[in-house]
């Protein structure tokens, strides 16, 4: 069964994925409105996770951590055009 734990610090906030037995994955929010953003995150990950299930929570997770990474993408891309 998946578990979600939500850990927030002065800077950021992370949201963890385990199983039984293993960490899956995590998110690491460092924008200013972390706060915000990963207690969003959290519930939405939490309402999947007890309406639908573990498989569906996951695909969730999953979703999250490609729309944070093109996020990255997209800054990491302004950035390097800005350089030039």
């Amino acid at each position: 069964m998946l578990k979600f734990t939500l850990t927030r610090y002065k800077t950021g906030s992370i949201i963890s994925v385990v199983d039984d037995s293993r960490h899956l994955g995590s998110l690491t929010y460092t924008r200013k409105i972390h706060a915000y953003e990963s207690d969003s995150d959290f519930k939405r990950l939490s309402t999947e996770l007890q309406t639908y299930g573990d498989n569906a929570a996951l695909a969730e997770f999953t979703r999250l951590q490609d729309e944070h990474l093109n996020e990255l993408r997209k800054q990491r891309d302004q950035v390097k055009g800005e350089a030039e």
